[in-house]
């Protein structure tokens, strides 16, 4: 179901329309105005087409409004906005190739659509499905083999561009840990317990309890291989074009760390889409060993043991869910 179901588009068209004229000193007409469905619990997101006359032009663009989700709905503890709209700004400065939606513009003003918000451009794609899980159904489920490893090769690709980058913990500082002023993996480390602290004070279990334990207990040094972590690394969170990525989204879970974080979500991911399909990954998908392999040859570097970080990527899991 979409999220605030309640906002009466009538009225966030016209604060919209004055929002871009107080912004661009335009005249400005929003022709169209939604809220998609079965879009998840992560943003308030709204589909708008506004048309204006920048430098006395007429044009129209299509954009995605996005905002903290309800209170009720939320999947993590805190929402940053800012640093999910400079997450992408960043990236599409740095010119490296790795597509992101154009950010117009970051509002802190909580009075002007009821909480801080984010305008970006719309990108045309397909994402594939987790509900119903591309597994099981969907344009993905269905496309040839050789398409569907395309795809997941495409993903590997983007992820080691975006590890790849220099000088990360300057470029994306504003990504360090709130809770640790440790750098990278221990930072990580520290936010997520800080998580299960809340998540686990309203429901205890022990399966959790003991895999923080385990977590906290001895913490990989991460030889200094602090780069950017997307944080929610998967192809459902990607648009594709012609199965090759056109814009990689959803910035909530970023963070500062190495690549292995990274690494080891996007398969703990693969296993549990694969889980929905009682087993069956896609035919095109490579294997865990096979994936590892590429990617490693990608980044240009082995990989730490992997074991340690799927298990920080499903008490992740686990929290959010």
């Amino acid at each position: 179901m979409a999220l605030r179901k309640q906002r009466e588009l009538g009225s966030t068209r016209a604060a919209l329309e004055q929002i871009w004229s107080d912004r661009f000193a335009t005249q400005v007409g929003v022709t169209g105005l939604e809220i998609p469905q079965g879009i998840g619990y992560s943003n308030e997101t709204l589909l708008a087409s506004i048309r204006w006359e920048p430098d006395g032009v007429e044009r129209t663009d299509d954009l995605v409004v996005r905002l903290p989700p309800d209170p009720d709905l939320a999947v993590f503890p805190d929402y940053d906005l800012r640093k999910q709209a400079l997450c992408m700004e960043r990236i599409a400065d740095l010119q490296l190739g790795i597509p992101v939606p154009r950010i117009w513009f970051f509002e802190s003003d909580a009075s002007l659509l009821g909480a801080p918000f984010y305008v970006m451009s719309r990108v045309g794609g397909r994402v594939p499905s987790d509900n119903p899980p591309y597994t099981t159904e969907g344009w993905l489920f269905e496309a040839a083999s050789e398409d569907q490893r395309s795809l997941y090769r495409s993903t590997l690709k983007i992820l080691a561009d975006l590890h790849r980058i220099e000088n990360a913990e300057q470029q994306f500082s504003f990504l360090a840990s709130a809770t640790s002023d440790r750098p990278g993996l221990a930072g990580q480390i520290s936010d997520v317990v800080k998580l299960a602290d809340i998540c686990l004070s309203e429901a205890p279990n022990a399966v959790i309890s003991a895999a923080i334990d385990f977590l906290t207990a001895d913490v990989p040094d991460d030889g200094g291989l602090i780069g950017l972590n997307w944080g929610d690394s998967r192809c459902g969170n990607i648009l594709y074009d012609r199965f090759q990525p056109a814009a990689v989204l959803d910035w909530e879970m970023a963070a500062l760390g190495p690549a292995e974080v990274d690494v080891a979500w996007l398969l703990v991911m693969q296993r549990f889409h694969a889980a929905l399909a009682d087993g069956a990954d896609l035919p095109g998908f490579l294997s865990k060993n096979e994936a590892i392999d590429e990617y490693e040859e990608l980044l240009g570097r082995d990989l730490l043991d992997l074991s340690y970080f799927e298990v920080f990527a499903m008490v992740r899991f686990a929290l959010i869910l």
